[in-house]
């Protein structure tokens, strides 16, 4: 990913760049984690990218990841939080766990 962002660099991208789902599949196992650990200590802000991506509400808990984050200048974060409602679940064509 940081050879990826180097070579948008040289490239020529200036832009936004939006990880899907990186982050957001660090929060909770532990090799997904430490993925993201190593992917976010390694972001530097030599790129003139606008970082953002998604994750759940428990990225909270975390605050190491957070601290990257904010070292990597992530300039958005979208938080999915699920209602704990069944009949909203519904409403909203998800299945209820």
């Amino acid at each position: 990913m940081i050879a990826e962002l180097d070579a948008l660099y040289l490239r020529g991208w200036r832009g936004r760049y939006f990880l899907l789902t990186i982050i957001s599949l660090g929060i909770g196992e532990i090799e997904k984690r430490h993925f993201s650990l190593q992917l976010l200590s390694g972001m530097r802000k030599k790129n003139p990218f606008y970082f953002s991506t998604e994750v759940s509400i428990n990225l909270a808990d975390d605050d190491t990841l957070m601290q990257l984050m904010v070292k990597a200048e992530f300039e958005a974060v979208f938080i999915g939080i699920e209602s704990p409602n069944e009949e909203s679940l519904i409403e909203c064509n998800k299945t209820p766990e």
